[in-house]
């Protein structure tokens, strides 16, 4: 087997021109990449689980019971994830407000746009206002 004829192994793959062929390569991360406030809405869920759980595991393991303690451990944990969560999510957040921003600077852009639009069209078809005329007197004698 001559190596001579092969094709090197680091050359990358042809593209393709069919629609969708470049889909997989920009689809390849986690599924909530396009969504930053479902992104920081899981990882705050996910927070708020991991501190119930260490909470709920401190209880047990210091034998903290009563009628009360899952009221008092889900306080603690939302207590608890609140400040870690604004310490560890702080660049999930300031995504999330920026998407919100500019998807609401994109909605102003489309009201402004379709009230001209609407503005254009009022005026086009407003009714032309006619000429004045004097009215005309005929002699009735």
């Amino acid at each position: 087997m001559s190596t001579a004829h092969s094709t090197p192994q680091n050359t990358p793959e042809p593209q393709s021109d069919a629609p969708g062929a470049a889909e997989p390569a920009r689809r390849s991360g986690t599924w909530t990449n396009g969504h930053p406030a479902l992104r920081y809405t899981l990882y705050r869920l996910g927070v708020f689980a991991a501190a119930f759980a260490v909470i709920w595991a401190v209880f047990y393991a210091l034998d903290i019971g009563g009628k009360g303690a899952p009221i008092l451990v889900a306080g603690l944990a939302v207590a608890v994830s609140g400040l870690v969560s604004y310490f560890l999510l702080n660049s999930q957040r300031d995504a999330m407000s920026a998407a919100l921003v500019e998807r609401v600077e994109r909605a102003k852009a489309r009201i402004e746009e379709g009230a001209s639009a609407e503005d254009h069209l009022v005026a086009d078809n407003a009714p032309r206002p006619t000429p004045r005329t004097t009215p005309r007197t005929t002699d009735a004698t």
